[in-house]
């Protein structure tokens, strides 16, 4: 195994695939610098992450964030978050191997293993946004936004606030609907811009490749988001 490491700025922005846990298949795992988040077909958790002594930490009080989607909802699912939080307070390092990662405890004993995902369309990765329709041209925003689009689930920021919402993706044709969530103070300037947001991306879209970045189309041919990796 490689050698063990705890800084996660070379993993930001990635996506795993765990695998079954705890009878839920197929889990994936998104990894930011300071958070951790599992996702489920019914269900995405988010933990902070701290370091300590040189060493990652990540509390066993619960996750930070607890998103549920529209789907059955059998007892494995209900487990899922306490199977993952009884894992999560071991992990001290990580360690990586090819394309496969794996978190290890205090004695460099394996916690969990993941797979590499490599994303070759819109999901698993997180898109900058880099224009978006005012209802007459398409603008930069004011402030950095980014968008990701996970197993049904479209979740980011316009740069003040938190995009969220639910997507349908059937080849180059997108269905979403989203909506703004503000957790804090956002200042009124942003309201005009936030709210343009909301309607370039909801609604039906059409997705074009444009050399590694993608724009968003409505029916009538008008650019409305234009994604940049």
């Amino acid at each position: 195994m490689a050698r063990a490491e705890t800084d996660l700025s070379k993993l930001d922005r990635t996506f795993w695939r765990l695998g079954r846990t705890g009878g839920i298949k197929d889990v994936i795992v998104r990894i930011a610098r300071e958070a951790i988040d599992f996702s489920t077909f019914c269900q995405s958790v988010l933990y902070p992450i701290r370091y300590e002594s040189d060493s990652l930490k990540i509390p066993a009080n619960g996750p930070a964030v607890t998103r549920r989607r529209a789907c059955f909802y059998f007892g494995t699912q209900s487990s899922f978050a306490s199977v993952i939080e009884d894992r999560l307070p071991r992990i001290r390092h990580y360690a990586m191997s090819d394309d496969e990662l794996t978190f290890l405890d205090d004695q460099s004993r394996p916690v969990m293993t993941l797979t590499r995902i490599v994303a070759t369309g819109l999901e698993y990765r997180e898109w900058s946004i880099a224009g978006y329709s005012n209802g007459q041209k398409v603008i930069t925003p004011e402030r950095a936004a980014h968008l990701t689009f996970v197993r049904r689930r479209g979740d980011g920021t316009p740069g003040c606030g938190m995009l969220s919402g639910q997507y349908r993706l059937s080849g180059a044709r997108l269905m979403m609907q989203i909506g703004l969530l503000i957790g804090g103070y956002c200042p009124g300037e942003y309201d005009r811009q936030n709210d343009a947001f909301v309607k370039a991306l909801s609604g039906k879209r059409f997705i074009e490749h444009d050399n590694g970045s993608i724009i968003l189309r409505d029916a009538l041919g008008a650019a409305q988001i234009v994604l940049k990796p």
